[in-house]
């Protein structure tokens, strides 16, 4: 806060932090076996493996690509 009273720059600042991001794999899948964490927990919904989404304090999914744009200020 020292910083903003004493030089006043020109940008501000925002903390982008959601619970949970989801979004399409950036590499190749080639085996369900090597998905990321998030890319499996889905993949659990959709093949039945899983029924009931785990209990959060803040149950709140965004898109990965959704993320990228808040930070580019799109």
């Amino acid at each position: 806060m020292e910083l903003i009273k004493e030089r006043l720059p020109n940008f501000t600042i925002a903390t982008i932090c959601p619970y949970m991001i989801y979004g399409p794999a950036a590499h190749a899948v080639k085996s369900l076996d090597k998905l990321n964490t998030w890319s499996a927990d889905i993949y659990r919904f959709i093949n039945g493996s899983e029924s009931e989404v785990p209990d959060t304090g803040f149950p709140v999914l965004v898109d990965a690509r959704d993320v990228a744009e808040a930070h580019l200020g799109v």
